[in-house]
């Protein structure tokens, strides 16, 4: 059993994301909620690749702002 990790929203407590491997489907799920609402993404691996290298930039980003 795999541990789950809900990355919570910082400004609505209750919104969450977590992600996944399907290994069954040979995806990667994304999956969580916001504002009561449930959603599902599943991504071939160079999609969630592609995301998580956009997500770092964006994080690059503001973490030069903070600091300029």
């Amino acid at each position: 059993m795999a541990i789950q990790i809900k990355h919570t929203c910082s400004e609505q407590k209750d919104d969450y994301i977590s992600v996944e491997a399907d290994l069954g489907k040979g995806v990667v799920h994304l999956y969580g909620e916001e504002c009561g609402d449930a959603f599902d993404f599943f991504f071939d691996v160079s999609t969630a690749i592609k995301l998580s290298k956009t997500i770092r930039t964006e994080i690059n980003k503001v973490k030069s702002q903070d600091n300029g």
